[in-house]
């Protein structure tokens, strides 16, 4: 297994709520993600996505730009290939192999673990 990247804001003892922002462009069309993660092949396969060179988004991110499978996007200024969506809710319900989540607790704000307090 590779390592993991996850780009998401840092920390900190002060709370910073101000999102992270990572541009994401298709054909003049642009959105702001709040954070990016890399998945390995057998991540790829729960989510029953393939696996490729290029990004999958969330479904709505790619209505938004109105990007299709196949298309190239722009982000953060690198040209990649489009490889489909996915369903951000099945991804929050991963879990790692000690059952922790797969993506932090608080991503931008928000719960990301159904199981955590509300």
């Amino acid at each position: 297994m590779q390592g993991r990247y996850w780009k998401s804001k840092e920390l900190a003892v002060k709370i910073d709520t101000t999102p992270l922002s990572i541009p994401v462009s298709h054909a003049g069309d642009s959105v702001i993600a709040g954070a990016m993660l890399t998945l390995d092949a057998g991540e790829l396969r729960e989510l029953q996505l393939p696996a490729g060179e290029g990004v999958y988004l969330p479904a709505r991110l790619a209505t938004e730009l109105r990007a299709q499978t196949g298309d190239t996007v722009r982000i953060q200024g690198v040209d990649v290939t489009l490889l489909g969506t996915f369903d951000p809710q099945r991804l929050s319900k991963m879990r790692e192999i000690d059952g922790s989540p797969i993506l932090p607790v608080m991503s931008n704000g928000i719960c990301t673990d159904a199981s955590a307090p509300t």
